[in-house]
């Protein structure tokens, strides 16, 4: 199909960081492909707008995304939407969309949602126990593979608290089931 070659055209411009080459080439796909394939199009179109820091754009798309897309894949628009209002440094409508994410996303995915909620939003905003509540919330569904800088994350609040027998504890966690090329940064 065309409008599938178009897609595969994108996805290589995205790759190669030629965001509004992808643009282009998403937008020619919206006006061929068949409407149970517009969310995604859309999805992506925002996600070069992400990427291209310009969040009112991104938001645009994603929110078109959300409209119509599948409900088993609308965490991932509210996902990008929370990453955007926190760039713009709108943390409660970042945590709004963080949360909404977080109640229908797959269990697989929980964890990373939990984990954009304990850094970018409480996190920055310096509210430590609420940030070390959904750190220790991913903790306990992140893959093995992540634990680690989960662990970092929680000893860095911590740390930030002034609790330092904590920090030491979950910083030693992180050391103990980071990969060796991490190591450095604990």
């Amino acid at each position: 199909m065309v409008w599938e070659e178009i897609i595969k055209k994108g996805i290589e411009y995205l790759k190669n960081k030629q965001y509004d080459k992808a643009i282009e080439e998403y937008n020619k796909a919206l006006e061929i492909s068949p409407d149970k394939e517009k969310w995604h199009i859309n999805n992506n179109i925002g996600f070069c707008y992400l990427l291209k820091e310009e969040y009112d754009k991104a938001i645009k798309y994603h929110n078109k995304a959300l409209e119509i897309s599948p409900d088993k894949e609308k965490w991932q628009m509210n996902n990008n939407m929370g990453f955007c209002y926190h760039s713009e440094e709108e943390y409660d409508k970042a945590l709004e969309e963080y949360n909404e994410a977080c109640e229908i996303s797959p269990d697989k995915e929980k964890w990373q949602i939990n984990d954009n909620l304990g850094f970018r939003d409480h996190l920055l905003k310096e509210e430590y126990d609420k940030a070390i509540k959904y750190y220790k919330k991913a903790l306990e569904i992140s893959p093995d593979k992540e634990k680690w800088q989960i662990n970092d994350n929680l000893g860095f609040c911590y740390q930030l608290k002034e609790e330092y027998d904590k920090a030491i504890k979950y910083h030693n966690k992180a050391l103990e089931l980071s990969p060796d090329d991490k190591k450095w940064s604990i």
